[in-house]
């Protein structure tokens, strides 16, 4: 059968195998310990058999039920169960053609609950875990994790003791989810009707000890149900394992632990009475309400044991403690009423009442004595053995304190009157006091975009209007939201809000990756187009423009760091990086001329990323430029002679017009196809040729180069300019005119070897992204220019059928430039990203190539190829831009 030790089950939505190891749990829903063969990793896998269901569709409604739970559970923060992924096998093998609906979860070990009883009775008593650790540690987080479930609108409907599971340290988790039904958030929190009130029908669910009135009664589930069914494990659990007998009449659905117990607490045994009330609206309100009870349960406890501690400590008490102890008169809740009464006294005259005056308030005999002790003990000293379920509960008390507008800390007397209790007062006021003077520090997890601290914090700023909150405001705040903090948590969490909002972040830059760095950017920008003379919003006004307090701090220390700390560092030359930076330079220059740039201005006018702007003011001032013979190098000597010639005549144009030399920011303006490294390099290669004077040169870049340290040149040419003394003018006149004869020369020499009858036969290599093609008509520009006379073949990577080359694509791209004469390319985002691209461009820039760019946007041709004739191709058919080409290329058109 499909489900042996041993047997392989195939997720077709991921394509694991997973080899089944042995059965852990069986219920109506299986679980197995499973292993992907592929990656050697254990996996829980539940099984939904047809064998338990009535039909397929129940099969499917209570499986799809099961996965909606789980994945819900991925945003509760305490959940111990890790979704996978889940799938179906519809078997064909003749003996089986039944369907299997699967659920994988992440590994981990656990046990039933009824099984972890067994074990923890069998333990050695210090081994065991006693009632308040079983509250703390297994009941409260139950009553948590379906509180989550309940505020979304479910309900569990069949706790039991199988359905509980506990982990190696006693965490607990609920594992099978097929039985939860919806019927919404319209009683969370709220008195649900009684049972024959209930209109909707329910499915009865049988679970012997544990069900609740309403569901035998064919009532929907309420989240009080499932209060009921947690009050019924209670029981099992704290009468060592025993459970309800069948109830024939309402008032046995009600169950009294302490009949089996007599350890069991009053208190205790009255909030499981309170749980498994027959009528829902008898029980607790909610599953809050019950984590409340039990926090004050457990805190009420170790008071006693605190006090009884302490009084026996006492020099002179422990004949009179004893002797209260043995006679059974000490109630400690009683002596702290009594103590209220007489701090009452001692607020109303001044002074602390005499024995006969603690007598006269009725307070009897034997404790009259004590309740001088009583209070030299909870007013002298500070208790510092708190607990976090005491933190929880006298964190509580602290928030019902705190007034609606003011705040102020109340006296012992005042707050013990309040509260009924000079020990909750006194634990209350030192709890105060340590959470006002711990020492807070974010970590990680708060710095997280999703963190509890940076939503709160948002939130907080938002919706308050006040200029300055205290922690007081914060806690009044969390105490309000729908965030439903742990009260012991209010006031660190109130700390950790104001460490927040008013301390600095920082950041390792080194450390952020590309999409952390794009994501700040954009967050400067956006800071940066809603500021007014370079002075931003306030915090609450930047947190509403971001919406997190979190991405203002980290965009103003991204800011801070890049602007004044951060070491610019310039790409290599030639590069991509260094092309784009190039390009921006030249935009920053045009757009604010000759006035004093700043970073913040060019992220603010061009959106363009900070650390480039930064980069780009870096190249404008002159600073990272590649050596002139690495340029040289790289474009090759005529493409730098071009460059040359470009700038010598805007230099020649204000020298003839007596005029002073053009700025670096009138020659970006008026050289649009060289970038600002090509103006930079080809100024200083005049001024290092000696065809200007230096002091030209240096005019035009705004800053003294030393041309003797420039080398661009072999030193006979140096020595040779060197040595004229005929003004820059002349030369460069002279260079001109012989420029022009030869450039006229080398045209009509091509227009005559250009003639029909001297055509040459050209391969043309076409360069660019895949992404393009479709959209560019990269194949039908291909092959109606490869038709074209004087084209013997077009390469283009999705028209190569591996005739011309064998191998691979790295084969075709080297063997395809070397052989081809014309070198056509695309320029786009896409190529530009794109290293194949890249690669190619560089080769065909080495190789000597005849280059034509063909782009829709001139911005995206890479600066290296802005020099070169192009084609705009944009709104242009594919007939219209093979003529064009077949003009450039043969100087008719064909």
């Amino acid at each position: 059968m499909m489900l042996e030790i041993g047997n392989i089950i195939k997720s077709e939505k991921s394509g694991r195998k997973y080899k089944i190891k042995k059965k852990i749990f069986n219920n109506v829903v299986s679980e197995y310990k499973v292993i992907d063969e592929e990656k050697n990793q254990p996996y829980i896998l539940k099984v939904f058999e047809h064998t338990y269901f009535s039909n397929e569709d129940e099969q499917i409604e209570m499986w799809q039920m099961d996965i909606k739970c789980l994945k819900l559970l991925k945003n509760y923060k305490r959940s111990l169960i890790k979704y996978v992924e889940d799938f179906k096998v519809k078997r064909k093998a003749p003996k089986d053609l039944n369907l299997y609906c699967f659920i994988v979860l992440e590994w981990i070990e656990l046990t039933t609950l009824k099984s972890w009883l067994n074990e923890n009775l069998r333990s050695k008593p210090e081994d065991q875990l006693h009632n308040e650790q079983i509250i703390e540690r297994i009941i409260i987080p139950l009553c948590d994790l379906l509180d989550f479930f309940h505020k979304n609108g479910i309900v569990y409907r069949n706790l039991n003791f199988l359905d509980i599971f506990l982990n190696k340290r006693n965490n607990p988790c609920l594992l099978r989810w097929l039985w939860c039904v919806e019927p919404g958030t319209e009683y969370y929190n709220k008195k649900p009707p009684k049972i024959n009130d209930i209109q909707k029908p329910g499915e009865v669910l049988m679970h012997p000890g544990f069900f609740s009135p309403e569901v035998i009664n064919h009532k929907q589930a309420v989240p009080q149900t499932d209060i009921y069914c947690l009050g019924a494990v209670m029981f099992f659990l704290f009468t060592n394992g025993y459970t309800r007998e069948r109830p024939t009449q309402e008032s046995e659905y009600q169950l009294h632990p302490i009949d089996y117990n007599m350890n069991i607490s009053q208190e205790l045994n009255q909030i499981i009475e309170k749980c498994t009330n027959y009528e829902p609206p008898d029980r607790y309100v909610s599953m809050s309400e019950l984590i409340h009870q039990l926090k004050k349960l457990l805190a009420y406890s170790q008071k006693n044991k605190t006090i009884a501690r302490e009084m026996k400590r006492i020099k002179g008490t422990q004949k009179i403690y004893e002797k209260i102890i043995i006679s059974n008169d000490l109630d400690f809740d009683q002596l702290d009423s009594y103590a209220v009464k007489v701090l009452e006294f001692n607020k109303k005259k001044e002074t602390m009442p005499r024995p006969v005056d603690i007598l006269m308030m009725g307070v009897p005999d034997s404790f009259v004595r004590l309740i001088p002790l009583y209070l030299q003990i909870v007013v002298k000293d500070n208790f510092d053995d708190l607990n976090r379920i005491q933190a929880d509960f006298y964190n509580e008390n602290v928030l019902l304190i705190l007034d609606d507008t003011t705040f102020s800390v109340p006296t012992l007397e005042d707050l013990a009157i309040s509260l009924d209790s000079v020990y909750d007062a006194k634990m209350t006021l030192s709890y105060l006091n340590y959470t006002l003077n711990q020492e807070i520090v974010l970590n990680d997890l708060d710095l997280k975009e999703n963190s509890d601290i940076n939503r709160l914090a948002t939130k907080l700023l938002k919706e308050n209007e006040k200029t300055e909150l205290s922690i007081f405001d914060i806690a009044r705040f969390l105490d309000k939201s729908d965030f439903n903090i742990p009260y012991s948590n209010v006031f660190i969490t109130s700390k950790k809000i104001i460490h927040l909002i008013e301390n600095d972040i920082k950041l390792d830059i080194k450390k952020l990756d590309p999409i952390e760095i794009t994501k700040l950017d954009e967050d400067v920008h956006t800071l940066l187009k809603n500021s007014k003379d370079d002075k931003f919003p306030s915090l609450r006004d930047c947190t509403g423009l971001l919406n997190s307090v979190l991405s203002v701090k980290r965009a103003h220390s991204y800011m801070n760091i890049i602007l004044d700390d951060f070491e610019i560092e310039i790409p290599d030359y030639p590069s991509i990086e260094i092309e784009e930076i190039s390009i921006w330079a030249k935009k920053i220059l045009k757009k604010f001329g000759d006035t004093k740039i700043k970073a913040t201005d060019c992220v603010k006018e061009y959106k363009i990323p900070l650390m480039q702007a930064k980069q780009a003011l870096v190249l404008i001032n002159g600073g990272g430029m590649p050596s002139p013979d690495i340029w040289e190098k790289h474009l090759g000597s005529e493409k730098i002679d071009e460059i040359m010639r470009l700038l010598a005549a805007d230099l020649l144009k204000n020298i003839d017009n007596n005029l002073p030399p053009p700025t670096l920011f009138e020659l970006c303006k008026k050289q649009d196809s060289l970038g600002l490294i090509d103006i930079r390099l080809g100024v200083i290669t005049l001024g290092a040729k000696g065809y200007f004077k230096s002091e030209v040169c240096s005019s035009v870049l705004g800053s003294e180069i030393d041309f003797e340290k420039v080398d661009s040149s072999p030193q006979s040419f140096r020595g040779f300019m060197g040595d004229l003394t005929i003004p820059e003018m002349n030369i460069a006149k002279k260079i001109e005119e012989e420029q022009n004869r030869l450039s006229n020369a080398f045209i009509s020499s091509t227009m005559e070897d250009l003639a029909p009858s001297k055509i040459k036969d050209f391969k043309v290599f076409m360069s660019y992204a895949l992404a393009d093609s479709k959209e560019l008509k990269v194949k039908e520009i291909s092959e109606l220019l490869g038709k074209q006379k004087g084209i013997s073949e077009v390469l283009y990577w999705e028209g190569w059928g591996g005739n011309s080359y064998d191998g691979d694509l790295v084969d075709f791209m080297e063997k395809g430039v070397k052989d081809s004469s014309i070198f056509i390319a695309f320029c786009t985002k896409e190529s530009r990203k794109s290293e194949n691209c890249e690669k190619e461009r560089k080769m065909a820039f080495t190789q000597n190539k005849r280059i034509i760019p063909m782009f829709i946007s001139f911005s995206q041709v890479p600066p290296g190829f802005q020099p070169y004739k192009g084609i705009n191709i944009k709104n242009k058919d594919v007939k219209e831009i093979v003529d064009e080409l077949t003009l450039l290329l043969f100087g008719v058109n064909k």
